[in-house]
This record gives structure tokens, sequence and C-alpha cells, in this order.
């Protein structure tokens, strides 16, 4: 299988839960999709994967595996700081995927 199709079949499988695909839709505007969220001055726009998880109602255990699919693809970027995972947008890999054909990407 290529890179091109292996790639494709991971964003595939990440956007084939309606809950990922919210999750990076909520990824553009966190302010308004997480109420009382962890902040972290070095990337206004993450949220902390403590919040995510929250907000799904999930335990830690399936939010990681949630953030986890949709980092594989690309589409979400993963950081560690002040003991914390923060998860933010790839929006760079979002447009080239939107441009690939996932139309349904914001």
């Amino acid at each position: 299988m290529a890179k091109e199709d292996l790639q494709a079949s991971k964003i595939a499988r990440a956007l084939s839960v309606e809950r990922r695909l919210l999750l990076l839709g909520w990824l553009r505007n966190p302010d308004m999709f997480f109420r009382n969220r962890l902040r972290n001055e070095g990337a206004e726009n993450a949220v902390a994967l403590a919040n995510i998880q929250q907000r799904w109602n999930v335990s830690e255990a399936t939010a990681r595996m949630h953030i986890g699919l949709l980092n594989k693809a690309g589409l979400v970027l993963i950081e560690r700081s002040e003991g914390l995972n923060w998860v933010s947008r790839n929006d760079e890999n979002i447009t080239a995927a939107r441009q690939a054909g996932y139309l349904y990407l914001r």
C-alpha cells in the first residue's frame, strides 16, 4: 500500500466517528465549546485532554484512544506541558485533507 493510501485510510478511520469530527470543529473555537477550560499560555487554542474527557464524559483511556487516532491521521497535534497533554488542530493537514476530498472537514 502506498504511503498516501495509508494516510488516507488513517484519515478516513479518524473521521468515521462523529465524536472525533465534532472535536475538530470544537477546536476551531475552544472558548465556545470548553467553558472553564484549563489554559496553556504557549498555545491559546490548545485544549487539555482532561477538558475533552470531561466534555465527552468518558474515561481517560477512551479520550486518549480517540485523540490518538486523530493524531495518527495528522489532524491534531498533541503537546505535553505543565504535566498535561494539550490538543490542538493541525490546520495545515486539515486543509490538505479537505483539498483531497474530505469536504466535510472545516
